[in-house]
């Protein structure tokens, strides 16, 4: 006999399987279920925590930063936001005179600062060098400014003393005495420096920068460093050894006791003015060289006469 079910067993079946069907969406991760909502309770509160009374979302440190910068003096700013390197505001060259330097000697660095746009150093110039005084075989001295002009180019500046196109200083360097010979030695200048607007007269911050060159170990060819040996010496040679007897009421008399003087003979007061006069007496005499020259044109007049003579007897007993 067939088995038939009830309606309400069918009712009871699916109002069980509803029940169940609730109870695995509520489980289910992302849903928003018992077990995920403590974790999205704790990131509203943190958001809540982080965002002020006004709405932003600056945090407590940041605000705490900002309060100890507005604290700080202009000099401890500057400090704290150094720049490496200041090419876009200006930049350095370096040379060292002479070029050369022996074992021992002593030269000159130059440095120059070329200053670009607006940039300008005031004077005294707010330069510090940091590098070390000992680089190798070479060594450092302090460094000292050229003066600062009155300003024409920085409007901020027009008047003052001030930097605004170039500014240059020296430091001197000497090379070691167990330097080698033929070796370049390279030399670097570190230097911390603060950059100034020209118009508005304000800084524009903290640098760091370097500028570097070489030197060569040997004798230096410079013409600025030879030439003033070379006068001094030739004024020495020119000056006479003895004493001119005369030479305020005769010049000429004068000049002809400084001839014999760079010859190397000794001049006496008694016989200066006796010996210049048998030399101005013997180019006078004109007579040997016009006498040479006439003897040799007659030799080749008589020389060329008898060859013709010679060819004519020639010709004559040929016919």
């Amino acid at each position: 006999m067939p088995c038939f079910r009830s309606p309400m067993s069918l009712r009871f079946a699916l109002v069980v399987a509803a029940l169940c069907l609730g109870l695995a969406a509520q489980n289910k991760p992302g849903t928003g279920g018992p077990g995920e909502r403590p974790a999205q309770v704790g990131k509203q509160r943190e958001i809540e925590a982080e965002a002020g009374d006004d709405g932003s979302a600056k945090s407590a440190d940041g605000k705490a930063q900002e309060e100890a910068w507005e604290s700080l003096t202009p000099e401890q700013r500057l400090e704290r936001s150094i720049r490496s390197g200041a090419s876009a505001y200006c930049r350095f060259v370096a040379a060292v005179r002479p070029s050369r330097l022996l074992p021992g000697q002593s030269g000159t660095l130059y440095v120059t600062a070329v200053l670009q746009g607006a940039a300008v150093l005031p004077a005294p110039a707010p330069l510090q060098v940091t590098s070390p005084a000992t680089q190798g075989s070479i060594t450092l001295g302090a460094p000292t400014f050229h003066p600062a002009k009155p300003g024409t180019l920085a409007s901020g500046y027009l008047g003052r003393p001030v930097y605004d196109n170039t500014a240059i200083f020296e430091i001197p360097v000497t090379m070691a005495a167990d330097a080698k010979i033929g070796t370049k030695q390279p030399v670097h200048v570190d230097m911390k420096f603060d950059l100034y607007d020209g118009t508005s007269a304000q800084v524009v911050g903290r640098f760091v920068d370097r500028a570097t060159t070489e030197v060569e170990v040997g004798l230096a060819a410079d013409p600025s460093v030879t030439m003033p040996v070379q006068v001094a010496a030739g004024a020495r040679t020119t000056n006479p050894t003895g004493t001119s007897g005369g030479s305020d009421t005769n010049g000429e008399a004068g000049a002809m006791e400084r001839a014999p003087a760079l010859g190397g003979e000794a001049v006496t007061p008694g016989a200066a003015a006796s010996h210049p006069v048998v030399a101005a007496e013997e180019p006078l005499d004109p007579q040997p060289i016009p006498d040479a020259g006439g003897n040799h044109m007659q030799f080749l007049l008589v020389g060329g006469g008898v060859l013709v003579l010679l060819i004519l007897g020639l010709l004559i007993r040929r016919k």
